[in-house]
């Protein structure tokens, strides 16, 4: 699949947002079950990474790779604003959400990548309601205290109830609920990736000046990322594992090549993103398997199209997805 969509859609450091609400429709003579304190956890952290203005400098960690970004946020009714910064690496990267739009800086081509947020980043974490990922997943808080960039933190377990997506390990911070640090595990309880702030502003403190990007990027070109586009419309038929629900679904066009589908998924923690494209026998592609920290792709034929599904899940579950595509 075009190298462009794959940096816009490998979801760490988490860059696509997860973005889409479940809304449940209850009746009025139906009382809300309360939340255990562990559901609690979760949703304080989902309303601490949305509603609260904040800025600090993250790791993250991939295997033997360590590469540090600098994220600014401030809450608004209507989405809040948001510039990441990311500080290593060869070539400089920044991304700028405005709302529900993200905009990604790509200076040595003074370019800018427009797209509709669909993920949530660290330190976001979850799409929709925290209770509806109990059939999921099991909540449980730890005993033993945390501390990151100086602030404690309580710490919980987030155990997958089966084998078709990761477990993570957080720490949140006392004081205002926000993420501090996440580590996505493997069944064995090994890390694949981890991200932890080594420093954090939250709060009175926060300076709205911060958001300004250093680079005229408003003065430069725009590429839209896709539009909206009903694959089961065209006739293609894609399912994933109890729990995955598609969020988007949009084409894109990309400069030398042909029409590009993509469908978004996520059970509420995790994301996977399928993408389809014409076939082409020139380019001399076989089927692979590859993983990146905790994120799985697969790329193969099926007929006369070629797919990449990439995930933050299990490479069976990525797997699972592709071997259930039809048309």
């Amino acid at each position: 699949m075009p190298q462009l969509a794959i940096n816009a859609a490998v979801p760490r450091l988490r860059w696509l947002a997860r973005a889409a609400v479940l809304v449940l429709a209850v009746p009025l003579h139906t009382l809300a079950a309360e939340p255990t304190p562990a559901e609690g956890l979760l949703a304080r952290v989902q309303d601490a990474a949305h509603k609260l203005d904040y800025a600090g400098t993250f790791m993250y960690q991939l295997g033997s790779n360590l590469v540090a970004s600098h994220i600014v946020h401030q809450a608004s009714p209507d989405g809040g604003r948001e510039r990441i910064e990311v500080l290593d690496g060869p070539k400089q990267r920044e991304f700028v959400r405005e709302n529900k739009v993200v905009y990604s800086l790509l200076p040595e081509r003074q370019l800018v990548l427009v797209e509709a947020r669909e993920t949530d980043h660290f330190p976001g974490m979850i799409t929709g309601n925290p209770q509806a990922l109990e059939a999921l997943y099991e909540v449980a808080l730890l005993d033993e205290p945390g501390r990151v960039a100086g602030r404690p933190c309580r710490n919980a377990q987030v155990v997958p109830r089966d084998a078709w997506r990761w477990g993570y390990r957080l720490c949140i911070d006392d004081a205002s609920g926000l993420l501090l640090k996440v580590q996505t595990l493997d069944a064995d309880g090994a890390i694949l990736e981890q991200a932890a702030f080594s420093e954090i502003t939250v709060g009175d403190a926060f300076d709205p000046a911060w958001l300004e990007s250093s680079h005229p990027w408003r003065e430069w070109p725009r590429v839209q990322g896709g539009r909206e586009f009903d694959l089961a419309a065209a006739g293609w038929h894609i399912s994933a594992p109890e729990g995955f629900e598609p969020i988007s679904q949009i084409k894109r066009k990309l400069k030398g090549r042909a029409q590009v589908y993509q469908m978004v998924l996520t059970d509420g923690m995790a994301a996977i993103s399928v993408f389809i494209e014409p076939y082409d026998p020139s380019l001399g592609q076989s089927d692979s398997m590859t993983a990146y920290g905790a994120t799985s792709i697969y790329r193969g034929r099926k007929g006369e199209h070629w797919l990449t599904v990439l995930g933050e899940v299990p490479p069976r579950t990525v797997r699972a997805v592709a071997d259930a595509i039809a048309r």
